[in-house]
């Protein structure tokens, strides 16, 4: 077999021919690329397309530590009944220790061309495509092609237990966390002329936090990486090493946010608009603020995208539970911005800031 293939990781280029021969032996040869990562975990995924172009539509293979993979593929067996994604995918190889998931794809195009939604988000005017779908469109299909996973029942949901696995308190990410550098000894710290408090302060009493509430299968890595487009823009979930039967139905929605606001927005924005926005959404219904006719520019734009993708996912989530507190969103938003700032790509103000506006009104509207 002829496989086109320069990968960062050479040790995988074995294992992603012996997964092309496994799911398209009579394929002639394959060509590879990897898709971009943030660094969550050690994990790498590519992006395969096989030779001649009836060979088998293009494919995803996912490695990783040999228990993270372990994890997602019991991830992809619990949750194949409720998401297409993991009734698609496959566990490799069919017996022994699994060493990766392989998620089937449709093409998005005629070009043959496979895109994550984190490519399709933030477009300035120039880059975007007539007649495919905006990111709003995509968002919204992304969300509807879950609506009938997210079917449960109320229980008692205790948030240590449902977000510890998100704070990622690991060896090597705890070397990350800028935390303890930032307010040493739980001290109160002050940055660009503004007064801020340990946002660590409130972490015990949220693990011990508990609601009654909705619970139903959830993807639980929702994040804009996991979802690629196929043929006519459908949306195909990856990444089940999260997946839970029984998941607080509130994480398919906050990690997408939080990954929307703080990760994928363009940088070298003015940055007292963004806190505007953060500041404002606070407030279920935060995202229909709307900027003075004079405010223009690739902020306004970013603005407007961002309180509009917001307002999408909270509607989504109120669509699952209509009668739920708010307050159990800001109490996972916590936990999760917590967890994302020992990750580099989250290190910055924007992120510390609003993780600390965030604890100081958990502490004072929903703890007390």
């Amino acid at each position: 077999m002829n496989l086109q293939i320069n990968l960062p990781h050479p040790a995988d280029a074995q294992l992603v021919q012996r997964c092309v021969e496994f799911l398209h032996p009579e394929s002639e040869g394959a060509s590879v690329r990897p898709l971009g990562r943030y660094g969550y975990t050690e994990s790498r995924l590519y992006l395969v397309y096989c030779a001649p172009q009836d060979g088998g539509i293009p494919f995803v293979v996912k490695t990783d530590r040999p228990e993270v993979v372990e994890r997602e593929a019991r991830g992809v067996k619990s949750l194949s009944v409720y998401f297409t994604g993991a009734q698609s995918a496959r566990i490799f190889p069919h017996s022994g220790p699994p060493e990766a998931i392989i998620y089937p794809l449709v093409s998005l195009d005629g070009a043959g061309t496979v895109t994550e939604l984190k490519e399709l988000v933030y477009l300035p005017a120039h880059a975007r495509h007539h007649g495919r779908p905006d990111s709003l469109e995509l968002l919204r299909s992304t969300y509807e092609s879950c609506r009938s996973s997210h079917v449960g029942s109320i229980t008692t949901v205790n948030f240590g237990d449902q977000y510890d696995a998100y704070l990622r308190e690991t060896p090597e990410r705890l070397l990350t966390d800028p935390l303890p550098h930032v307010f040493p000894e739980g001290s109160n710290a002050r940055i660009y002329g503004q007064n801020f408090r340990d946002p660590r302060r409130i972490l015990e009493a949220v693990k011990q936090y508990e609601v009654t509430t909705f619970v139903c299968p959830v993807h639980g890595d929702l994040h804009p990486n996991n979802v690629l487009f196929g043929r006519n823009f459908v949306p195909v979930l990856i990444d089940y090493a999260f997946g839970h039967r029984s998941g607080h139905f509130i994480k398919d929605f906050v990690l997408m946010e939080c990954s929307l606001r703080f990760l994928q927005t363009p940088k070298l924005l003015q940055p007292d608009l963004m806190a505007l926005l953060d500041d404002v959404l606070l407030e279920e219904n935060g995202y229909n603020i709307a900027l003075t006719g004079e405010t223009r520019g690739r902020t306004a734009e970013v603005f407007k995208e961002t309180a509009d993708l917001v307002g999408i996912i909270r509607k989504e989530c109120r669509l699952r539970h209509e009668t739920y507190d708010f307050s159990e969103y800001l109490v996972a938003q916590y936990m999760m911005l917590m967890g994302a700032l020992r990750l580099l790509p989250y290190q910055d103000f924007r992120t510390l800031r609003t993780l600390c506006k965030l604890a100081d009104h958990i502490e004072a509207e929903i703890l007390r």
